[in-house]
């Protein structure tokens, strides 16, 4: 979030599921290229690094009772080693392309263990990277952010492969494909939830000294023709993560846990076998002793392996707290949860305005409650949209933001509004009036890593099956992992009461937004928003409902302005990091529009 120039960010450790050690060993095909691709299956983990950062002259970082000041000069000649030197490294590299100040920046708290194999250190870098794409507005993408970390990361001396960067992408699962110096990444959605359980090992461990041994090795494999570990972490590797796939996306949680336990026999055998520091003693105690308790379907060794962390993979049918403990008091290892499958999405609707545009019926009634006839009944605006979410089969909580008398109003309707699965918690606040981003900031759901899907509290939906407007923008979500808003062709007369997108077709009905205007005047919208669709020449508005990043609604509900609305803030963004629109196979109608809300009830009143 931020507020002038203060911006927060949250960036979360990464586990290797599958997949160790294929990202530098795919590198070799720069000079090799009948290795094979690397294969990874990487999750973005609930435990990460919070950082707060101000523009400054000069360097700073400060985590607990530590803390760097540095000037600009002299960061860009540091060449000595201590705790800072990722921070310092990570600087370094920015101020060594941008000319900027500097950074003031504070680790407000740090959840993910560090030296574990969870990339801790991939995380402090991207985290100050983005700190300062953030704070100077350097329109760095994602992929922009990783590669600047990796450099930044290996000019300390480390070893790392291009794995690690991937927490940059946040939580979820992902498949990652190595290639030289590309790399790809595609978001699964998986059918079960996953319940994995971290343990600290509580031995050695030494990065540097396992991938200086593995790529020597690997050296000498290419130029003998030996091949057993180029084998092991290619071929093999490939097979065993696409088997991996093909289970999480079924949600066969036994066959999935055998690939697991069977990759790690088979790093065990021959990749282990090449550093005396993958022998792992206190792994593969941990791994006996799962062997012979209920309810574990898994174990293996976690980032480049040896005694750091371990993941056990849970079925769901045992306890959690009793295996923990026991692991605890019989082998002495700390435990973390750790929950994996596809990010969860909450949704926001404010309701709190005031609804001038339906003035003076408003002044009786809120623009949430108008009356819209529905199966032979009369129902209020928001029970429809909350039935959309509700049978689009995608979100579980609501964040509904009421003023004080909608309160007392909506508890009245608690009945009416409560389906059965779904949470909907009333957020009452006094931001009356000060935007957008005053309405939403009450909202805990902002504070959490992820997505919000935002719907505005005068638009409902229709098409030919319920809740699939929602469904469908969800569906792009899962897929891309980015801020998504839908859109839908409106007429040219009729641009000044609609947000207006334009930008550069994806796929027929994907644009990836390059601006976004604010009930722009047609004439404008004629010779400067019309884009090329299907033969003809269409104009595209907000449909009404959006699935954005919480750190862009963060810096919204925080940015102080009264006078930006979502669609500036939005547009503002969209310079910044990729938002895409996809056009909604369905009608949406604006409720706080007479015309909309006349043709609501006709296409409402036909069921």
């Amino acid at each position: 979030m931020s507020n002038g120039n203060v911006v927060e960010v949250f960036v979360p450790g990464r586990l290797c599921i599958l997949g160790e050690h294929s990202d530098w060993a795919a590198g070799y095909r720069v000079q090799e290229h009948d290795i094979e691709k690397g294969y990874a299956l990487v999750a973005g983990l609930n435990l990460g690094i919070y950082l707060r950062g101000y523009e400054n002259e000069g360097f700073s970082y400060e985590f607990q009772d530590k803390k760097i000041n540095i000037s600009r000069e002299k960061l860009l000649s540091w060449t000595s080693k201590n705790f800072f030197e990722y921070v310092i490294s990570s600087a370094k590299v920015i101020h060594s392309k941008y000319n900027v100040p500097g950074a003031r920046i504070i680790c407000d708290k740090m959840t993910l263990p560090m030296k574990k194999g969870l990339a801790s250190s991939a995380a402090i870098c991207v985290a100050v990277i983005r700190i300062y794409n953030l704070l100077y507005d350097l329109k760095l993408s994602v992929e922009d952010e990783m590669t600047l970390a990796y450099e930044a990361e290996t000019s300390t001396g480390s070893m790392c492969g291009k794995m690690d960067q991937v927490c940059a992408y946040g939580q979820g699962i992902r498949k990652v494909v190595f290639d030289a110096d590309k790399i790809e990444t595609f978001p699964l959605s998986i059918s079960n939830e996953l319940q994995f359980i971290l343990v600290d090992l509580g031995g050695e461990k030494d990065t540097k000294r396992i991938l200086a041994d593995l790529n020597c090795e690997f050296t000498e494999e290419i130029n003998t023709g030996k091949h057993k570990l180029i084998t092991a972490i290619g071929e093999s590797n490939k097979y065993y993560v696409e088997d991996a796939c093909r289970y999480l996306i079924s949600g066969n949680t036994e066959e999935f846990g055998r690939v697991l336990n069977n990759f790690q026999n088979s790093f065990d055998g021959n990749v282990a076998c090449f550093s005396e520091k993958l022998k792992s003693p206190r792994l593969h105690r941990l791994m006996d002793y799962c062997s012979n308790i209920d309810g574990i379907v898994a174990c293996k060794g976690v980032g480049s392996q040896g005694d750091g962390m371990a993941q056990i993979l849970l079925d769901d049918h045992h306890s959690i707290s009793k295996i923990t403990k026991d692991i605890k008091n019989k082998l002495g290892m700390d435990c973390y949860l750790y929950r994996v499958g596809q990010i969860g999405l909450n949704a926001i609707i404010p309701i709190a305005g005031k609804g001038t545009r339906m003035y003076p019926y408003t002044k009786i009634i809120d623009k949430s409650m108008l009356p819209i006839i529905f199966s032979g009944k009369v129902y209020p605006a928001l029970y429809l949209i909350i039935r959309e979410l509700y049978y689009s089969s995608q979100l579980e909580k609501i964040n509904l933001i009421v003023n004080e008398s909608q309160y007392k109003i909506i508890n009245k309707l608690d009945n009416l509004l409560r389906f059965e699965g779904m949470s909907i918690r009333l957020v009452c606040t006094e931001q009356i009036g000060k935007g957008f981003g005053g309405a939403i900031s009450s909202s805990e759901c902002l504070y959490e890593p992820g997505f919000s899907m935002v719907c505005l509290g005068d638009y409902v939906y229709k098409s030919r099956k319920i809740g699939d407007c929602t469904k469908q923008l969800v569906d792009f979500w899962k897929k891309n992992n980015k801020s998504v808003v839908g859109i839908k062709s409106i007429l040219t007369t009729e641009t000044e009461k609609f947000g207006v997108v334009f930008g550069d077709w994806i796929t027929d009905n994907v644009i990836r937004i390059s601006k976004i205007v604010e009930k722009p005047d047609p004439k404008y919208a004629r010779q400067n928003l019309m884009m090329e669709h299907n033969g003809e020449k269409c104009v595209f508005a907000f449909f009404g409902q959006y699935i954005i990043d919480n750190d862009i609604l963060r810096r919204m509900s925080m940015s102080g302005d009264e006078e930006i609305g979502f669609s500036e803030f939005l547009n503002e963004y969209a310079q910044r990091q990729d938002v895409y629109a996809l056009i909604i196979d369905g009608e949406s109608f604006d409720l706080g529009n007479p015309k909309d809300y006349y043709f609501s009830f006709i296409e409402y009143g036909k069921e």
